[in-house]
Formats: C-alpha cells, sequence, structure tokens
C-alpha cells in the first residue's frame, strides 16, 4: 500500500516539476529596479574578487611560486574581467543611454538653420544698430552697457 503512496507522490512531484514552467508567467527579459541593484552588488563583488586574486597572484610571484610570464598572462586576464564588470556596473548606474550629445558639426548645422529662419522671417531689414559683443543682444544708441549681460559699450560692435 505504502508503495502506491511513494509511486503516486513521484508522478505528482514530477507532474508538477514539468508544468511548473509552462503555468508560471513569463519574466521579462529587461531589468527591473530591484534585478539592477542585484546585478550591481554582483557585479561589485565580481570586481573585489578579482582585485583579491590579483593581489594573490602578485603575492605568488613575489614568493616565487609563479613565474614572470604566467603572473603577466593571468593578470592580463583578470585585469579585462575587472574592467568589463566596471563597464556594466557604469552602463547599469547611469540608465538607459539619452540624447545623444551634439558633435560640432550638428550645432553648426543648427546655428545655420537658425540663421537662415530669422533672415527669412524679416526680408529686407538693414542690420543698423549696435549689438553687444559677449551675448549677442540689440543695444540701443543711449545705453552704456548692455542691458542683457552688463558689458561696457566701448565692447560693443557695431551691426
Amino acid at each position: 500500500m505504502w508503495q502506491y503512496i511513494v509511486i503516486i507522490g513521484l508522478i505528482l512531484g514530477a507532474g508538477c516539476w514539468i508544468i511548473l514552467p509552462l503555468v508560471r508567467p513569463s519574466q521579462s527579459s529587461g531589468l527591473t529596479g530591484d534585478n539592477i541593484h542585484g546585478r550591481i552588488r554582483q557585479l561589485i563583488s565580481n570586481k573585489e574578487n578579482t582585485y583579491a586574486v590579483i593581489r594573490e597572484l602578485e603575492f605568488d610571484l613575489g614568493m616565487g611560486k609563479l613565474s614572470q610570464e604566467d603572473y603577466e598572462s593571468l593578470k592580463k586576464q583578470y585585469m579585462i574581467e575587472a574592467v568589463n564588470c566596471m563597464k556594466e556596473i557604469e552602463m547599469l548606474e547611469s540608465g538607459p543611454p539619452g540624447p545623444k550629445e551634439l558633435t560640432e558639426q550638428d550645432i553648426e548645422n543648427e546655428l545655420e538653420q537658425e540663421i537662415l529662419r530669422i533672415r527669412q522671417q524679416k526680408p529686407g531689414r538693414k542690420t543698423t544698430g549696435r549689438f553687444c559683443a559677449t551675448c549677442g543682444s540689440k543695444v540701443s544708441l543711449k545705453d552704456r552697457f548692455c542691458v542683457n549681460c552688463g558689458v561696457k559699450i566701448d565692447s560693443l560692435v557695431k551691426g
């Protein structure tokens, strides 16, 4: 009788073991906040362990247990592992990539577009007046200082 109970128990256990992954909701492949912090802790631990191994390699070299060639090879391997951990930590801490940084060419293109837009707004406008050499604000002839940045008039550029 007890043999039937053991066999039924094993069959039910095996059935649960097989069916459970099918019934359990799938986890997303993306990292959630808790998963990110756990991964960062794991990477920091890996990095510290790698540093400990490098220190042991240095000790073994000093004790004569390791040749210089082996030391250099192993140290390089562990340094690469530590750097990879640090890169991944930095990537996880910085979050998702933000907007890309503007290059000089991008800035020049934006300036050219803005100049073109301003020229198209007021066609035939004469460029009389004075402008601040520091901030580019228009300044009247009566002003002694730039209203925007406070620079003296003698450093102004005529337009």
